[in-house]
């Protein structure tokens, strides 16, 4: 395990009128209380209208008899859910949902939302434990794993554990709140003790790794000397941290446990996007059907204030949907998926689409699920920001503004730092980015998209044509002389022609001095074969005898790329060219284009 990153903050208490953020948060708290009336543990209310609370298992273990308090308010409750052994720090979990007649008068309380992404360095800077009821504390010191894949399940390597000045018997439980713009739970904890016997508890396993004063004493490898770890734990206050991914995966993982929790969210919004997918997606469906109903469920997705169970509950839809799925490339399920995804990341739980597909394991077809944006990539930054949290696509036109060809160049160039790294091969990213330059020269399908949606297809599109591009060639041999390679050409058009699309960003007006000319216009010009950097004559065959073609637009289908998408042209065809006077002002019109130099162009 490698551990990494050590928060510092002020430990102590925090009193709950100190920030408006925190009294928010902390009016969601409630005390678990015994039959005699003891505070035994803390829950917190996640969902406030089928009375949902979040709290530590071995805090309920007698439910029978035990109450949720809050003021006047007291009510019985059942466990819905729980781990399945609580001698496992992760699996030490359970939520619970109030007596229905008895919340019924209490379902205006704010809830708290959920974080399911594993939590960095800044999460923890501004984190509170919720202690209970209108009281909250700060902790110290915590060492969490930086080597976590987030699509990947839960693990012990996944608790934190911190240290923190007060945690009384009857703080189990409490969550952990992230105070900054996120504003969610992220863990839920409980008091770190032992005997010593370092064969008891995976945790204290856990301990001896991140705790250096363990590892000086006994080295990297050597045993665990229980005096020293009652010496450290002797004086001091430790507390394990059980993040809500861990329990948000082991729901995923049993069938029963997602049945039972998916009860606890519903919508009439939600059961028709469900109902949607179920009935319109199916790859043995119409082409044109499917699209349509595509973009109507990607613009309510994006209308849609979803919670994490509810995109668990549109991805287990998804998956059902496609589990039969033959056709890895298939453009509505990838874009199906990035659509979730990107609704995912709004509310902070950016792996949880690939990590659900990942863990329910039913989609049946070669290799594993592509989805759209590599969000399956651990390091991949969200679609709508780069990693220094600007626009992607206005930082990807800024960073390849001086993009150009130079005499000679044959293979293409782009700096693609800003953008998340394509999961599919070179030429499945083409594939994928030329399907959706297709969707988006629809101009029925545009009409139809939402802004949000819109920018999903334009930014999908240029990662996935921007990934596919970068260093592909722009000759290809064959057996008779070297040509043009027209998948490359028409994959520059079709970026170039996004790129004009593009809303929001300035990619057609940031100009390069030396040329005049916008990077999206130089791509096209550059895709129909009149660009500067064309040097054939170091080829001795060139300039080829070219036989004449017909003409070429994208509403010409052509064999081998599947109903309802136009195909690329061949080294022999004409290429799309830019027209600068089209009625659309700064997007490219499709029409006749010149093939390699040295062919006459009338």
């Amino acid at each position: 395990m490698t551990v990494g990153l050590i928060i510092q903050a002020a430990v102590g208490t925090a009193s709950a009128s100190a920030q408006q953020p925190e009294v928010a948060a902390e009016n969601s708290v409630y005390t678990v209380v015994s039959s005699g009336g003891s505070a035994v543990g803390i829950a917190t209310l996640i969902n406030s209208r089928k009375g949902i609370f979040l709290t530590a298992s071995h805090v309920v273990s007698s439910a029978n008899t035990m109450l949720i308090k809050r003021g006047d308010i007291e009510v019985k409750f059942q466990v819905l859910l729980r781990g399945n052994n609580i001698a496992k720090s992760v699996e030490d979990w359970a939520i619970l949902q109030a007596d229905e007649d008895a919340w019924r008068a209490h379902t205006l309380r704010a809830p708290l939302n959920l974080i399911y992404d594993l939590p960095d360095g800044s999460d923890l800077g501004s984190a509170i434990v919720l202690s209970g009821p209108d009281r909250s504390s700060t902790f110290a010191a915590s060492k969490i794993n930086q080597s976590q894949n987030g699509v990947e399940p839960c693990s012990v390597d996944s608790v934190i554990l911190a240290q923190t000045a007060r945690y009384d018997k009857g703080f189990s439980g409490a969550s952990v709140f992230v105070r900054a713009a996120k504003k969610g739970i992220l863990a839920i904890t409980s008091r770190f003790e032992t005997d010593g016997d370092p064969q008891d508890s995976e945790t204290i396993q856990l301990f001896a790794k991140v705790s250096k004063d363990i590892e000086e004493e006994r080295g990297s490898d050597g045993p665990i000397n229980s005096n020293v770890l009652r010496e450290i734990l002797k004086d001091k206050i430790y507390i394990k941290m059980v993040p809500v991914k861990c329990i948000i995966d082991q729901i995923i993982a049993q069938d029963t446990s997602r049945t039972k929790i998916f009860t606890t969210e519903d919508s009439r919004e939600l059961d028709d996007i469900q109902q949607s997918i179920s009935q319109f997606m199916p790859e043995n469906l119409p082409e044109k059907d499917r699209q349509t109903k595509l973009i109507e469920i990607t613009n309510a997705l994006g209308r849609l204030n979803i919670s994490v169970i509810g995109v668990m509950q549109v991805l287990d839809r998804y998956v059902a949907t496609f589990k039969d799925s033959r056709d890895p490339l298939d453009i509505v399920k990838l874009l199906l998926f990035a659509s979730i995804t990107e609704n995912s990341q709004r509310i902070y739980a950016y792996h949880l689409p690939a990590a659900y597909v990942r863990a329910t394991n039913t989609v049946a077809h070669d290799g594993p699920i592509p989805p759209l944006i590599p969000y399956i990539q651990p390091t991949a930054v969200p679609s709508s920001v780069d990693s220094n949290g600007g626009n992607l696509l206005e930082t990807f036109v800024k960073k390849n503004a001086q993009w150009a060809y130079e005499a000679g160049v044959e293979r293409v160039r782009f700096d693609i730092s800003s953008l998340p790294k394509s999961a599919l091969s070179a030429s499945q990213s083409i594939e994928v980015g030329n399907r959706l330059s297709y969707l988006l020269d629809n101009q029925e399908l545009r009409r139809q998209m939402t802004p949000e949606t819109k920018s999903l297809l334009e930014k999908s599109a240029v990662i996935y044509l921007a990934n596919g591009l970068n260093d592909a060639p722009i000759y290809q041999k064959t057996d008779l002389m070297i040509v043009q390679n027209a998948d490359t050409l028409t994959a520059m058009s079709n970026l170039g022609n996004v790129l004009f699309l593009a809303q929001g960003i300035t990619a057609a007006e940031i100009i390069d001095p030396t040329g005049g000319t916008s990077i999206a216009e130089r791509l096209v010009t550059a895709g129909k074969s009149q660009f500067a950097g064309a040097n054939y004559d170091q080829y001795p065959s060139w300039p080829p005898v070219m036989p004449s073609s017909p003409p070429y637009g994208y509403d010409t289908p052509m064999a081998g790329n599947g109903p309802g998408y136009s195909a690329g042209p061949n080294p022999y065809r004409a290429i799309p060219s830019l027209n600068l006077d089209a009625p659309r002002p700064g997007v490219p019109s499709w029409g006749m284009g010149c093939v390699p130099r040295g062919m006459r162009c009338d």
